[in-house]
């Protein structure tokens, strides 16, 4: 496909999701609540939504549902994630089930319909990170003390300590949809993991971890360096496979829109995206642009 980047905002783009779909969806957060669709293949814009974030008064009943049936991009994709006033909800592929990850009392609960199961946790874990597959229904998250807690639905499966050291502490968690891996970090390890969080492959990095991202069916998971700004990816085995400077990457892209401004001073990678087609989606600061897998150097294998 055709690379293509444009500036969305003089604020920095906080979130990427590539949303399937016809056509394909971007969708780009610019705050916690706002959030702009283009169309993944050519970059034309198809409208913007800022949710008030406001909460029915009960979570049941026919405005809960109206509430949380609203979070959808133009191709009528369930957004995956997304901010509301004291909480965070995560969605499933099909809309139907939410986990939601409250502010105020630090639970998780399992949302389907107007049911919700609170998933069991000792009162000192703190999470810091949470992920949700959204095709299999596993649920993971990382406390502040790097153990890592996993649930199928409501049922909870392991707690684990994974041994990521907290002094420095960058949490990152992300499930592809396939049920059988976690990926955890803390800003300069990756491990990845199976459900009984069972470590797979510990993988120290030489560089600082930026934004991460992981296509959905976990053959491809995407690294910023935050140091100087490559992107690198690796396999499902956390081989590196591609790798190139998101600074080239943009030069290559065509310009799609101005909507004035520069973009801000910062050259840090802000957030990533990327799907199965190898189709890779990042911002710098305003800028977002997507690219491919295909217009990166591709490394020797050891």
């Amino acid at each position: 496909m055709a690379a293509w980047r444009l500036h969305l905002s003089d604020q920095t783009v906080r979130r990427l999701d590539i949303l399937p779909g016809k056509p394909s969806v971007l969708a780009a957060w610019t705050g916690l609540r706002r959030v702009f669709f283009f169309d993944l293949t050519h970059g034309s814009r198809l409208g913007e939504r800022a949710y008030d974030g406001i909460l029915p008064p009960a979570r049941t009943g026919e405005p809960w549902q109206t509430f949380v049936n609203g979070f959808r991009a133009p191709n009528d994709a369930t957004l995956p994630v997304v901010r509301a006033t004291g909480l965070t909800l995560y969605t499933s592929t099909d809309g139907a089930t939410r986990v939601i990850h409250d502010d105020e009392t630090g639970d998780l609960l399992l949302n389907t319909g107007d049911q919700h199961a609170r998933l069991h946790r000792d009162s000192s874990a703190a999470f810091v990170a949470v992920a949700y597959d959204r095709g299999t229904g596993l649920i993971a998250a990382l406390d502040a003390n790097g153990r890592l807690h996993t649930y199928k639905r409501d049922l909870r499966l392991a707690i684990v300590d994974l041994h990521l050291a907290v002094d420095d502490w960058r949490p990152s968690l992300i499930l592809p949809q396939t049920g059988n891996t976690i990926i955890c970090g803390n800003g300069d390890t990756i491990v990845a993991t199976d459900p009984a969080g069972q470590v797979r492959k510990r993988l120290p990095l030489h560089y600082r971890m930026g934004p991460i991202a992981c296509s959905p069916d976990g053959k491809n998971l995407a690294l910023a360096d935050a140091d100087i700004g490559v992107i690198r990816v690796y396999d499902e085995n956390l081989q590196p496979t591609h790798q190139r400077f998101a600074a080239d990457m943009l030069a290559d892209a065509r310009r799609v829109q101005l909507m004035g401004g520069n973009g801000g001073s910062s050259s840090m990678l802000s957030a990533l995206a990327l799907n199965n087609r190898g189709v890779l989606a990042f911002a710098v600061a305003g800028i977002v642009c997507v690219s491919s897998m295909s217009r990166m150097a591709v490394l020797p294998r050891d």
